[in-house]
């Protein structure tokens, strides 16, 4: 069993992040849980580039730290990813990378969160106690295809959002975005640079 800590965070997302910093300027012990192999893992790895913060910088800026001048309003991904690394160092923040947390429950007799953690990196079983428990997984950290009648027969590539970096490799080609959300409009407008023939579809009017 690892060493009882103040707080067990899980995610070391932006919200995870600045959750370990306010505690850790308080003192107060702390341990975030990353299933991924680094923080900011959707901006890192699952996010396409020519994406910006979609709000201004001063909504979206962590606690104890704004945004470096001369940043931009909208940031890019690249501005956004160096902005967090030098807040994790700012503040000391050093995430378990690579543990995925499998199961957590209340021990009401004990007063505390008891966690079972499988290490990614070592294959082995870890359980972690804490008093406080955050859960700062986010709402977007899987992809979603639903079921599409004729979809497996489809010749085409088929990606989701999170998958999908530039529109370079389409260009001339047919290319159909389901959704209108920023994704969607924004892909879809890269697409169009890139010269593919883009076509939008929306469930609603």
């Amino acid at each position: 069993m690892k060493g009882e800590q103040a707080v067990v965070i899980v995610g070391a997302g932006p919200a995870g992040l600045a959750v370990s910093a306010c505690l850790t300027r308080l003192s107060i012990s702390n341990l975030i849980l990353e299933r991924e192999t680094c923080s900011v893992s959707l901006w890192r790895n699952r996010a396409y580039d020519r994406l910006c913060l979609h709000l201004g910088k001063i909504f979206c800026q962590l606690p104890h730290m704004p945004y470096p001048e001369p940043t931009p309003t909208f940031p890019s991904k690249a501005q956004f990813i160096s902005y967090v690394d030098d807040y994790m160092a700012r503040f000391g923040l050093q995430p378990s990378y690579g543990r995925w947390v499998r199961r957590a429950a209340y021990d009401a007799t004990a007063g505390t969160w008891r966690l079972e953690v499988s290490n990614n990196q070592s294959g082995e079983a870890e359980e972690y106690t804490a008093r406080f428990l955050v859960v700062a997984t986010g709402e977007n950290g899987e992809g979603f295809v639903p079921e599409i009648g004729g979809l497996d027969g489809f010749p085409g590539d088929v990606l989701h959002s999170s998958e999908y970096k530039s529109g370079g490799a389409y260009w001339g080609r047919e290319v159909l975005v389901v959704g209108c959300g920023n994704s969607g409009m924004e892909i879809a407008f890269d697409l169009c640079e890139h010269g593919a023939r883009t076509s939008v579809v929306v469930r609603n009017p």
